[in-house]
């Protein structure tokens, strides 16, 4: 598999382009939808189960942590948003 690096246009544009078998870029598509769902079940703050939390942004995190998250911006003044 070859890496190309982002030439003066692609660079302003922040994107990298890979180039591989057709084999090979449907693997790396089946990885990232893999890494994408492991995110959506994984506590960003401590790595633990967790899921989707709504309230603002979206974050994924266990039980112990929204509840923290929630404790922290009821203390800063901004409510809990559910």
């Amino acid at each position: 598999m070859d890496i190309i690096a982002p030439d003066d246009d692609r660079a302003r544009l922040e994107s990298l382009t890979v180039d591989a078998e057709p084999d090979t870029l449907t693997r790396i598509h089946v990885l990232i939808r893999e890494a994408e769902a492991e995110a959506g079940r994984t506590c960003e703050d401590c790595g633990k189960p967790g899921k989707l939390r709504r309230g603002g942004w979206v974050r994924t995190l266990c039980n112990e942590d929204w509840v923290r998250h929630q404790r922290r911006h009821e203390d800063d003044g901004a409510g809990s948003n559910t």
